[in-house]
């Protein structure tokens, strides 16, 4: 082996260890609750990852169908702190992104220092146009581990339509003889 190459290796950030931990922990929050949670493993363009919202009645869980799109942010420098919580900013395209989602999308902040799951809904009235993009307000007092009706609020009623209300399906005719 040719000794010039022989020491090189390829080289990781610690940013790749610390999102990786972020979403860790989001998962555990999120199993821990009750409901289920699904990485998104390649092209991440603003979500990281599906919980999918599990109902408990009668002493048995029910998968609902119902989903919420998550972006996980972990770190000191991926928000900036204020007096009451965390802004995040974001990229006109992301903001744009989250909004136009066809499910409804959380931002959820894992504190380094506490590891506490912080977290906002992202809607048209809590993603604030900056001149360059977009903020989002995160409160301290928000923890996904205890606000379990508040997730399941955000992904929507049982039953809700996933194409907007007048428009159909479409349908395809089948051809026997064409397959």
């Amino acid at each position: 082996m040719d000794t010039k190459h022989q020491n090189a290796l390829p080289i990781t950030t610690d940013n790749s260890s610390i999102g990786s931990v972020g979403v860790a922990i989001v998962d555990l929050c999120v199993s821990r609750m009750g409901h289920h949670f699904s990485e998104r493993p390649k092209h991440d363009y603003g979500i990281d990852g599906i919980i999918g919202i599990v109902a408990a009645t009668g002493g048995k869980r029910h998968v609902t169908g119902r989903e919420v799109a998550v972006q996980i942010k972990h770190g000191r420098d991926v928000v900036h702190r204020t007096y009451d919580g965390f802004t995040l900013y974001a990229a006109p395209s992301t903001g744009n992104y989250w909004l136009s989602h066809a499910l409804p999308v959380i931002v959820v902040y894992v504190d380094p220092d506490t590891g506490t799951c912080h977290w906002a809904p992202v809607t048209s009235e809590t993603l604030r146009p900056t001149g360059k993009g977009y903020a989002l307000q995160i409160l301290r007092t928000s923890n996904l581990a205890s606000d379990g009706a508040a997730l399941i609020e955000v992904g929507g009623p049982a039953g809700r339509k996933r194409a907007p209300e007048g428009i159909r399906p479409l349908m395809l005719v089948f051809d026997e003889t064409s397959g």
